[in-house]
């Protein structure tokens, strides 16, 4: 199911954790035990844990269902290993790429137009 501003508030409120990434259509392996992750509220507020640092941005969606980011995410400024900064740059990077959003079970998907840049998350078992 694509989300729409009228369905926006089915993954509101919610901690999405980053289970798989892929850009130019190549799949980033994520670091085990690393945390990565995206919620969002209905005014269209972003947040979470990129890795090392946290962010915050905003977005509109579109009647359509494209999303529509802000110029720029906010970011904390601490360093950490090298692998996980990495996987950071890489998040931070395809993040606002994507344009639609897909929620299908557990799992939310923010894919680009042509499918070659997509982070999945899964919601945590409660």
């Amino acid at each position: 199911m694509q989300i729409t501003p009228q369905r926006l508030k089915d993954i509101t409120g919610i901690e999405w954790h980053l289970t798989n990434m892929k850009m130019a259509d190549k799949s980033i392996s994520l670091i085990e035990n690393s945390k990565t992750t995206f919620s969002c509220n209905d005014e269209g507020k972003v947040a979470g844990v990129a890795s090392i640092n946290r962010y915050s941005g905003n977005f509109k969606i579109g009647g359509d269902g494209t999303i529509i980011w802000n110029k720029a995410f906010i970011m904390t400024r601490m360093a950490g290993p090298p692998k996980l900064m990495e996987q950071e740059t890489a998040y931070m990077q395809a993040l606002p790429q994507t344009s639609r959003m897909y929620l299908e079970g557990p799992r939310l998907t923010l894919i680009n137009k042509n499918g070659s840049t997509q982070l999945e998350f899964k919601k945590p078992d409660n």
